[in-house]
């Protein structure tokens, strides 16, 4: 690339029709910067694109290191606009204070940090207690704008493209192209870290549980379930919950899902839920279709259809009906262990002169004397008599089979168990 002819009026540097203006920051894709001082294939005053941090292209196109040179930096100027594109939806100026999905840009160059990038839109993820707007920065991390000179857009209109959607247990989200912060889910489309595969699959979502510092490869995410490596930025799209353009209304007595559990511990993405109480600020109470209860603001939640109610109500009562089953039969078996424990017996535990009846598997059945003792895991041998060795039928009751025994008279108690 050759140097580009400039015209220089009295305050802006003009390139192409572009203006630009002198900031004092690092450079950034976009920016162009001034050489100050001669070199091979650079020369003093002329002024040269920057290609990407870092670095820019000399006199032959060749990538060079701005740290090895003394420059200035010049950013594009824009002129401010009453609406504005940010993640393939639309918002417009608005004159108020931030408020959380909302978009601000930054318009002062000379507060303006070095991992912030002038003009650049950026999502506010909350409101602090101080009604302050928190925003993610360049480099990824929270940042504060308290104090910070900034336009204010507002969302009018909602992603459209359903390519640019993907959904992941039941819930929409939003794919976007950044830097994922911990917590937040990703789709892995991409593996650009050479041999050192980072073992996803494409197309699988995991959920980014540690940061790592940049290397060759930038920014890097661990996700979950892999020991390692870290993912590349360029290996995934970060998962946004797509959420309504306005806020669903609800009021006491109304069923809700929710969809962005991170108000509280307790809530989990697709809860089923009837709100108990609705306070002015937006915070809501709710009872979930299993018992559970917890508040948080409302847009964390949508409205849930009637088929959505009448599927978790009737998979509550489907648990409750098993619980309640589950606990009748850990009744039964404590009772039974118990009367088992009354004659020093574990349950199942046949003794030699016992009277019993039983049933076997080829359908033989009856009432006879234990002849050989036995237990639940195993057998008894049993005489179809009151006494053993008597001449009667004697038969093999094999629990280990599926046969089946109940203790009549245990041999203790048996007023005649001298002459057994």
């Amino acid at each position: 690339m050759a140097k580009l002819n400039v015209v220089i009026p009295a305050v802006d540097v003009m390139v192409d029709g572009q203006a630009y203006r002198k900031v004092y920051r690092k450079a950034q894709a976009g920016d162009i910067v001034k050489a100050l001082k001669d070199g091979v294939d650079i020369d003093s005053g002329a002024f040269y694109r920057v290609t990407y941090e870092g670095h820019f292209a000399d006199n032959n196109g060749d990538g060079r290191s701005l740290s090895l040179w003394q420059h200035e930096v010049f950013a594009p100027i824009t002129e401010p606009s009453a609406t504005i594109t940010f993640e393939n939806a639309t918002y417009r100026k608005v004159e108020r204070s931030a408020a959380e999905g909302d978009v601000i840009v930054f318009t002062d160059e000379d507060e303006i940090e070095c991992f912030l990038t002038l003009g650049k839109p950026y999502l506010v993820t909350e409101i602090d207690w101080a009604g302050d707007p928190q925003i993610t920065d360049d480099d990824g991390d929270d940042f504060d704008a308290c104090g910070c000179d900034c336009d204010v857009y507002e969302k009018v209109t909602e992603p459209s493209s359903v390519s640019e959607q993907h959904i992941h247990n039941g819930v929409t989200y939003r794919k976007v192209s950044r830097v994922a912060n911990v917590g937040e889910l990703v789709l892995v489309i991409a593996n650009t870290m050479g041999g050192n595969s980072h073992g996803y699959d494409i197309g699988e979502v995991t959920e980014i549980i540690q940061e790592w510092l940049p290397g060759k490869y930038g920014v890097q995410r661990k996700g979950s379930g892999k020991i390692a490596p870290y993912l590349a930025t360029a290996d995934y799209v970060v998962l946004e919950p797509v959420t309504p353009a306005e806020p669903t209304r609800h009021s006491a007595g109304d069923y809700v899902k929710v969809v962005d559990s991170s108000g509280d511990d307790r809530a989990k993405v697709g809860d089923i839920a009837e709100v108990t109480e609705v306070l002015s600020d937006g915070l809501s109470y709710v009872v979930t279709t299993d018992g559970r209860s917890y508040g948080m603001f409302s847009h964390r939640f949508v409205l849930a259809t009637a088929e959505e109610v009448s599927v978790a109500q009737a998979e509550a009562k489907a648990s409750a009906e098993r619980a309640e089953k589950e606990s009748q039969e850990a009744e039964e078996k404590r009772r039974e262990k118990l009367k088992w424990a009354a004659i020093g017996r574990k349950v199942g535990e046949f003794k030699r002169g016992d009277i019993v009846s039983f049933e076997r598997t080829d359908g033989l059945k009856g009432v006879g004397t234990v002849e050989d003792s036995g237990t639940l895991d195993g057998a008894v041998g049993v005489r179809m008599g009151a006494k053993i060795y008597d001449g009667s039928a004697y038969y093999s009751v094999s629990f280990r089979n599926g046969a089946m025994a109940s203790l009549i008279v245990p041999v203790e108690q048996r007023f005649d168990k001298t002459a057994a």
